[in-house]
């Protein structure tokens, strides 16, 4: 059972803003963005409405990480490297959104630019991750 859990926040937005620390993921995608309907809200005006989503991979062989918004903009970072369009997931991964307008696709991500983090984590069958609310 994988999850993310929110790692830090570098934006000075009020903490009450955020909708979970912890979301465990489901089959169906998650999405994260600015958008109060989305299933992970990310509170900061650089992110768009529905900026990624994170879904079981379609040949079943783990998770990927999908950007929904266009090329431009500040991008989505799996350990502080630009996604272009998708990505797979691994545990322990670092899934960043920061001030990246300028970082290229597979370019780096400067920490000071990162604004959130979360870690996708993978729980073997049954286990049970830390209090976490549902996707």
């Amino acid at each position: 059972m994988p999850i993310l859990r929110r790692l830090c926040q570098n934006d000075p937005a009020d903490a009450s803003r955020w909708n979970a620390d912890i979301v465990i993921l489901k089959d169906s995608p998650t999405v994260i963005g600015r958008h109060p309907n989305c299933d992970l809200v990310v509170p900061w005006d650089g992110i768009s409405r529905q900026h990624c989503s994170v879904a079981p991979a379609i040949d079943g062989s783990g998770w990927s990480l999908t950007c929904l918004s266009s090329a431009g903009g500040n991008g989505t970072f799996i350990n502080r490297r630009r996604v272009r369009r998708a990505a797979t997931l691994r545990h322990g991964d670092l899934i960043s959104f920061g001030m990246g307008q300028d970082v290229p696709p597979g370019g780096n991500l400067d920490r000071r630019a990162i604004v959130c983090t979360f870690r996708f984590e993978e729980f073997p069958a049954g286990s049970e991750p830390p209090a976490a609310r549902s996707a």
